[in-house]
C-alpha cells in the first residue's frame, strides 16, 4: 500500500471510530427521554361499591422531572366498568385530575392510567388502588357502571333473572347482581341507538334499534342476529311488546300497529277497527286466552279476538263528568290475570282473573292516571302515578316507594327476582334491596 492510501484509511477509520463514540454518547440514560406518571392525590381510598371516592385522582405527567403539557392522560378501569374509559389532557403544570367511580366489586379496585404518544402508544403507566365496600342496610343505593351520558328507556327480563337496560346509543348493559352492577353487551356493540329492549317467554331477546330494525338474540345477549329492516322504520316509535306466547307488536305516532311473530323478520299491518282514530296506541297486552288489547291515547280500550286482524272499542269514553271510563295502561301478569289503570271519577286500579269479561276493584284513586302497572316475583303489585312516583301495593294499602322527580308518566322500572326494585333515575340506576 502506497503512502497516499494509507493514509487515507487512516482517516477513515478515525472518522468512523469518532461516529460510533457520538452515538453513544447520545443513547445514554443521562440524555434519554425518561416518561414518568406520578399519583399526587387519591391513592388508596376506601368507599362503597358504585359511588364515587371523596377524594379525586390527581396524575402529574413528567419527562426528565419537567411537566409534559397537553399530554393524553388514559384511565382503565376493571369490573363491569372496563369499557368506560376515559382520556384527560395535562395541564401546564403536567396534571390531570380525574374522579373515579367504583365498580360493583366489593374489595380491592385497581385504576390502570397510561401515558400516551401522539400514536396512542403508552409511554408510562401506573396503578391506583382503592377498595370497595359492600352496600349496607336495607334503602336505595346507586348501581354500579352506567355510563352518564346514556339514556335509559326500558328494563326486562329473563327467568334466570338476568335483567337488561337499554340505553339508547350506547352498549345495552345486563345484570346479574339484581341492579348492583351493570355489565356491557359486547356483542351487540354501541353504535345502534336501542330504544327499547324486550325479553320473550322462551327467555330470546329483541332489541329495537332506532331507524335499523330489530336484533334478535337467543342466547341471553350473547349473539345478535339483524333481523332486517322494517316498514315503520320512518315512523315515530311509540310503544312495543313481546307478548306472553312471543308475538312482537309495535305501534306508532302515526297510529299504526304492526305484528311480527318471527322476532321481527316479517311484519303485517294489523289496523282494521284502528283506522277511523286520531289517537296512538300503548300497552299492547295479549291476556291468556290469546284476546290482544290496546289502550289509545284517549283512554279507549280496543280488543281483538282473532290475532289482531280485527279490532273493536270495548269501552267507550263518553265524557259526561261522571258516567265514563278512561283506560290509561293495561297489563297481563304470569299468572293471566289482567290489571288496568283507570282515569276517571270512580277510577284506580282493578284486575280481571276472567280475560277481561270482568274487572274488580283492586284499588280506588279517583280521577288519578295509574300508568305500568306489573307484579313481582311475591305477588305485590307495582303501579306510577303520574307527576307522583313509584307505588307499592301489597293486598292491603298503596304506599309510594320512590318520587318520580317530575317525570310524568313515571321512569322506567323492573322488579328483580329477588324482590329488589330498581329503577331508572336519569341518567343513573338505583335499586332498593
Amino acid at each position: 500500500m502506497n503512502l497516499r492510501n494509507f493514509c487515507y484509511v487512516l482517516l477513515l477509520s478515525v472518522a468512523l471510530a469518532s461516529c460510533k463514540k457520538d452515538g453513544s454518547s447520545k443513547e445514554s440514560p443521562s440524555n434519554a427521554d425518561k416518561y414518568q406518571l406520578t399519583i399526587i392525590n387519591g391513592n388508596n381510598q376506601t368507599d362503597t361499591v358504585g359511588l364515587m371516592l371523596k377524594d379525586s385522582i390527581v396524575i402529574k405527567a413528567t419527562n426528565n422531572d419537567k411537566a409534559l403539557t397537553g399530554y393524553h392522560i388514559q384511565f382503565l378501569r376493571a369490573g363491569c366498568a372496563e369499557d368506560l374509559t376515559n382520556e384527560l389532557i395535562t395541564t401546564a403544570e403536567g396534571k390531570v385530575v380525574f374522579r373515579w367511580w367504583l365498580a360493583g366489586n366489593a374489595g380491592q379496585q385497581n385504576l390502570k392510567v397510561r401515558l400516551l404518544d401522539t400514536q396512542n402508544k403508552p409511554l408510562d403507566s401506573i396503578t391506583v388502588n382503592s377498595t370497595a365496600l359492600a352496600h349496607k342496610g336495607v334503602g336505595w343505593h346507586l348501581s354500579a357502571c352506567v355510563p352518564f351520558t346514556a339514556s335509559l328507556n326500558k328494563f326486562c327480563k329473563l327467568s334466570t333473572g338476568r335483567i337488561f337496560a337499554s340505553l339508547g346509543k350506547a352498549y345495552v348493559r345486563y345484570s346479574d347482581d339484581n341492579g348492583n352492577s351493570w355489565f356491557p353487551v359486547k356483542g351487540l356493540g354501541d353504535t345502534h341507538n336501542i330504544v327499547s329492549i324486550l325479553a320473550g317467554p322462551k327467555d330470546e331477546l329483541v332489541a329495537l334499534a332506532f331507524q335499523e330494525g330489530i336484533y334478535y338474540s337467543k342466547d341471553a345477549g350473547l349473539t345478535w342476529t339483524f333481523m332486517g329492516t322494517t316498514p315503520f322504520a320512518n315512523e315515530v316509535f311509540w310503544d312495543m311488546a313481546m307478548t306472553r306466547t312471543g308475538k312482537l307488536i309495535y305501534t306508532s305516532r302515526q297510529r299504526n300497529v304492526y305484528l311480527s311473530e318471527d322476532y321481527g323478520k316479517t311484519w303485517k299491518l294489523l289496523n282494521n277497527g284502528l283506522t277511523n282514530n286520531p289517537y296512538a296506541y300503548t300497552y299492547p297486552t295479549e291476556a291468556q286466552n290469546g284476546d290482544l288489547y290496546l289502550v289509545d291515547d284517549n283512554g279507549v280500550l280496543y280488543k281483538s279476538t282473532d290475532a289482531g286482524a280485527n279490532w273493536k272499542a270495548v269501552t267507550s269514553h263518553i265524557n259526561d263528568g261522571v258516567n265514563f271510563e278512561q283506560v290509561v295502561s293495561l297489563y297481563c301478569a304470569n299468572n293471566g290475570w289482567l290489571y288496568k289503570g283507570r282515569q276517571d271519577p270512580t277510577g284506580g286500579l282493578f284486575v280481571s282473573k276472567d280475560n277481561g269479561a270482568t274487572y274488580s276493584r283492586l284499588l280506588n284513586l279517583p280521577n288519578s292516571f295509574v300508568f305500568m302497572p306489573s307484579m313481582a316475583p311475591n305477588g305485590y303489585i307495582y303501579f306510577h302515578l303520574l307527576f307522583s312516583g313509584l307505588f307499592l301495593y301489597d293486598g292491603n294499602a298503596a304506599r309510594k316507594i320512590w318520587d318520580d322527580e317530575g317525570a310524568g308518566r313515571g321512569t322506567p322500572y323492573i322488579i328483580a327476582n329477588n324482590g329488589a326494585v330498581i329503577v331508572s333515575s336519569r341518567p343513573a340506576i338505583r335499586f332498593y334491596n
